[in-house]
């Protein structure tokens, strides 16, 4: 199993990868790591990206859903789940998807009911972290993430017209899914699995569409500790650039890659590749071995650093 999927069971990014996963008929490990920032050990894998899920195979690391997607993509040769493959207009579809309908699903999801469950089954504590993580990323935040009273009507208008389109097709994405649909399919998965709460239109091809995808999320073949997942980092070297990764104006130079929407927390590495979609960074763990940490361009930025 040398795929290794750092996330936690609650977590919608980490869903879309995980049926992701399953459709692609990929093996891979589980290492779960905590609902809300610090997670210390998994950082000094990723250099201080915080956001999870986060992919792991050997000594490269995987920042991004996205980019997780095109290297499953990669890995099962279904090249309808990377971002590269989408058109202009199907690009803001999926930024859509991502952010402010996300934001709705999960402001109409939270309840108190949900709150209660979090606390009983992680503890009042670990509530009142996970809570306070939520609140400081919102205050940080350069994009608006909603509010419960614009939910519905932001949910219910982009469900007509993804109803609408599923009407001369199974999935979004024609008869096979791709990246688009399992970034919808997390979104009303913490409507429905989180949440546990209906959606408020009559939408049944959405309803047949969502049947349908539930059926690819999968379990891991295994389970690893952070600890074991930094041993893998240590023991296994990156692989090998492609040529076309290798150059660049600013290869070589020492930068920092951060998102540009909500935690945009700086990642520290040597610049060793770039190409149209994606940059690599080198980084030195504390006990000195490399590895390479991969970022999107897609929302996130590189700054060059003294």
């Amino acid at each position: 199993m040398s795929f290794i999927l750092h996330h936690y069971p609650m977590s919608p990014f980490s869903e879309k990868i995980r049926a992701m996963l399953g459709y692609a008929g990929l093996d891979w490990a589980s290492c779960i790591t905590s609902e809300a920032p610090p997670r210390t050990l998994l950082m000094t894998l990723s250099g201080g990206y915080n956001r999870i899920p986060i992919a792991q195979v050997g000594g490269d690391i995987f920042c991004d859903s996205n980019l997780i997607a095109h290297e499953i993509s990669i890995l099962s040769g279904k090249e309808s789940l990377s971002p590269c493959t989408l058109s202009d207009k199907q690009v803001e579809q999926l930024r859509f998807f991502e952010t402010k309908l996300f934001f709705a699903c999960v402001n109409k999801a939270f309840s108190l009911r949900l709150l209660g469950r979090i606390a009983k089954e992680k503890g009042v504590f670990n509530l009142l972290g996970f809570l306070k993580d939520r609140i400081q990323m919102s205050k940080s935040a350069t994009i608006s993430m909603g509010s419960p009273r614009s939910a519905p009507r932001i949910i219910n208008e982009a469900l007509m017209e993804v109803e609408s389109s599923l009407s001369g097709s199974k999935f979004l994405m024609g008869e096979q899914p791709g990246l688009l649909d399992f970034s919808l399919y997390h979104c009303l998965w913490f409507i429905k699995f989180v949440g546990r709460q209906r959606l408020d239109i009559d939408v049944p091809l959405i309803e047949s569409w969502y049947l349908a995808m539930t059926e690819f999320s999968t379990k891991a073949a295994g389970e690893l500790s952070i600890e074991e997942s930094i041993v893998i980092a240590r023991e296994g070297k990156p692989r090998a650039l492609p040529s076309d990764m290798q150059g660049g104006l600013k290869l070589g130079e020492l930068v920092s890659v951060s998102t540009s929407d909500y935690r945009q927390y700086p990642v520290l590495g040597q610049l060793v590749g770039e190409d149209e979609y994606s940059w690599v960074l080198k980084r030195e763990l504390e006990t000195k071995e490399v590895v390479h940490v991969h970022f999107p361009k897609l929302g996130y930025q590189l700054t060059a650093r003294d």
